[in-house]
């Protein structure tokens, strides 16, 4: 195999970047040309970089892999050495060679830094500009700091360090030997452009901490232990190995440390183990602090690992100094920051997707649904498992759910004999692949449909009521299983035979509006859904340009039975054991995980022309996944929420309407006081005598109904002066007698 060679054509993107670096700075910018296939490093100087352009593109265009490296600080002499850069700082930055977790990522997002994925996958490069040019003294406690923060690369702290310019191809993997080369060349590419400016003095006080945390982990205060007795055998031949030519110094010493930690040893332990390794001492020793600096270095490199879950911690020494037993190897990559930089396929979709402000996971997804309807209904998994695929692109009105299903063929070009279907019946789904012709032969119409729904209120509307079969026969869809009604006259029926067709689904869903596939979880629906976002939360505020052709798949073609690989195999494996020995109580809403799963790595393997699918395969599936999972549980959340609001509203409705209710009563009560006043000022204006007692006002017609109330009416009749009361005196008058007033 040939290493595919990148032509390097320094535009407007590289261009753009040099600017934002070099603006308003004087002195010698550095250039670094490295052939990978010669190993020779060609360095330049100038007071910018146009005049190397050319010098680069020549060596490319002459099949050369050629890499390209810059030192972001000007010098003062055409000497590229540490101190020498000139008092032009503006500039610093760190290389996050551990990847970046989501916190620390979410950080520099914050602080305004720019990240850049360095070409190695799951390694970054972070940059600030400064507001003002710092001194060297400042520069490198903010470069240490920076380091300490993203567990960076101690060897990009100096001035005169040099970074792989964005835009340029990274073909650090490929091997001298060209049966074990690696094709595929990864690309520098800007993902986060940061603010143009951030306040030096703001980033020091913030970096402060990590400064101090880093000085305490890098100490060379170590105690004089001597070397452990019966060193197991792997470890023993560490004290005897030497620099092998080629290797990498730092590589080696790194993993010298990594062993011998791994096998229980604590740091004092490490030192004594170690301190005449020869590819450390040959490679450190002339360095301020030495080699004993650079083991506690990749000692606390080693122990923030466990943060990622990588290694175990079992016990601890009298010192508190922790001990590491067991390793659980994790790929780099295997998180989100890494994924795009994989292959060249995921950074042409996730550079196309920003450049056209899409959301890069909805677009990706889209294109493997895309992909698997692309394919033939011959190919399956293991086991008969169908490749059928159906996507959830989550997002509010507005946010591109349409335009991702328009773009996905113009991003990438998977097929152009099929057009996307609006979705009907159940019933009618059948009479997409089959027709029955008057004379009751049957006549294939297609192998291969893809539905898109814009909305899953349509989804909704057509699975209401109890008759509908829409639903189950989208499950029997995914499955790849039989499709058609068994119905009593002949003429009706229309089989679809198993794994005879493929089948699918891209469906948009509002959060808000999800409670109808929820409301099917026991049927297994969202189950059997990948949910990836139809928005972007991390758009870039300025366009970054893309101006790319159309991806062309070169599809393998092919039918039979796809290869996994063991590993994938023995996951599925354990989950059915899992699954099974939970009986009623297994978790419904992850029951076809693993095999949508397969589903995912098996159209990524077909993307990469391939009909096996690898492990990388299975990892970089499973981050897809792991992103489905949390978009899933951010709209079941929403819906709780919502449900919860609903709850609230009706509560607050009902008390409402028990505030009218007792308002209304109160109205009609006082209604009727004033009734009965009425009644009572009507009788005693047309009394003979002018005043009336309360026995005559009970007896009289209009007010014999009110009797009961009358006593308590009168009373406040005489409070508010409408009528005047007058107590009976001796015995002629018996009783108070109530009259108008004067």
């Amino acid at each position: 195999m040939t290493a595919t060679k990148r032509k390097i054509d320094f535009g407007k993107p590289e261009l753009d970047h040099l600017r934002w670096v070099f603006a308003g700075t004087k002195g010698h910018k550095f250039i670094g040309i490295y052939n990978r296939s010669t190993g020779k490093m060609t360095e330049r100087s100038h007071q910018w970089f146009r005049t190397y352009f050319a010098e680069v593109t020549q060596q490319i265009e002459a099949g050369e892999p050629i890499e390209v490296f810059y030192c972001p600080l000007p010098m003062s002499t055409p000497d590229r050495s540490g101190g020498n850069s000139t008092d032009d700082r503006w500039v610093v930055w760190a290389d996050a060679d551990k990847g970046l977790t989501e916190i620390v990522r979410a950080t520099l997002r914050r602080w305004g830094f720019r990240i850049v994925s360095s070409g190695t996958p799951g390694r970054f490069h972070v940059y600030a500009r400064l507001s003002r040019s710092v001194t060297l003294a400042e520069h490198r406690a903010i470069q240490e700091g920076l380091a300490a923060l993203v567990g960076g690369d101690p060897a990009v702290k100096p001035d005169s360090a040099y970074m792989r310019v964005p835009f340029s191809w990274n073909y650090k993997h490929l091997h001298p030997d060209p049966a074990k080369r690696n094709d595929r060349p990864y690309p520098a590419e800007i993902i986060e452009y940061g603010r143009e400016r951030i306040d030096a003095d703001k980033l020091m006080a913030r970096l402060r901490v990590y400064v101090r945390a880093a000085a305490k982990q890098v100490s060379v205060d170590v105690a004089d232990v001597p070397v452990p007795d019966n060193l197991p055998s792997h470890i023993r031949r560490l004290t005897r190995e030497q620099v092998e030519d080629g290797g990498s110094r730092y590589r080696m010493a790194y993993k010298a440390v990594s062993r011998v930690i791994e096998a229980g040893y604590t740091r004092d332990q490490v030192h004594a183990i170690l301190a005449n390794y020869a590819p450390g001492v040959d490679k450190f020793d002339s360095r301020s602090g030495g080699w004993p600096e650079q083991i506690d270095t990749m000692w606390s490199k080693r122990m923030d690992q466990n943060d990622d879950g990588k290694y175990t911690i079992v016990g601890s020494v009298e010192d508190g100094t922790a001990v590491l037993r067991r390793a659980r190897p994790v790929e780099p990559w295997t998180g989100e920051e890494g994924f795009w930089s994989r292959r060249a396929l995921f950074q042409h979709i996730y550079r196309y997707a920003k450049a056209n402000r899409l959301s890069p996971w909805g677009l990706l997804g889209t294109i493997l649904v895309r992909a698997c309807v692309a394919v033939e209904p011959g190919v399956v998994l293991p086991d008969e498992g169908s490749l059928n695929l159906f996507l959830a692109l989550v997002g509010v009105s507005g946010q591109g759910k349409g335009r991702l299903m328009r773009h996905a063929g113009k991003c990438v070009e998977v097929f152009s004999d099929i057009q996307p279907h609006s979705i009907g019946s159940g019933q009618g789904i059948p009479h997409l692949f089959k027709k029955r012709e008057k004379d009751g032969s049957i006549t294939t119409l297609a192998t291969r449909v893809l539905f898109e729904i814009p909305e899953v209120d349509k989804f909704a509307a057509l699975t209401k009521g109890g008759e509908s079969t829409l639903d189950s026969e989208l499950r029997q869809a995914y499955s790849g299983e039989a499709l058609g009604g068994a119905y009593v006259d002949p003429a009706k029926r229309l089989p679809i035979g198993a794994h005879t067709y493929r089948l699918g689904l891209v469906m948009g869903v509002q959060p808000d509006r999800a409670k109808v596939l929820f409301e099917k979880a026991g049927g297994g629906t969202p189950q059997r859904f990948v949910w990836l976002p139809a928005y972007d939360d991390a758009m870039d505020e300025v366009r970054p340009a893309y101006d790319a052709k159309t991806w062309e798949w070169n599809k393998p073609e092919w039918s039979g039975e796809m290869g996994v690989p063991a590993e994938a195999l023995d996951e599925l494996d354990k989950d059915l054991l899992r699954r099974n020995a939970a009986g009623f109580d297994a978790e419904a809403l992850d029951s076809h995980a693993l095999l949508t799963r397969f589903k995912v790595a098996a159209v990524m393997a077909l993307l990469d022309g391939r009909i096996d699918v690898s492990s990388e395969d299975w990892q970089l599936a499973k981050v897809v996944m792991d992103v489905s999972n949390r978009e899933r549980d951010k709209v079941l959340a929403r819906l709780n929420e919502v449900n919860r609001q609903a709850h609230v509203q009706a509560g607050r409705n009902a008390g409402l309407r028990q505030i009218v209710a007792e308002r209304q009563v109160k109205r009609l009560t006082e209604e009727r006081v004033q009734k009965i006043r009425d009644k009572v000022l009507a009788a005693l204006g047309t009394s003979e005598t002018g005043s009336l007692s309360l026995n005559e006002l009970k007896k009289t017609p209009s007010l014999k109904r009110s009797a009961a109330d009358l006593e308590e009416v009168l009373d406040g009749m005489v409070r508010d002066g409408l009528v005047n009361a007058t107590k009976g005196r001796g015995a002629q008058i018996k009783g108070t007698r109530y009259a108008l007033p004067d």
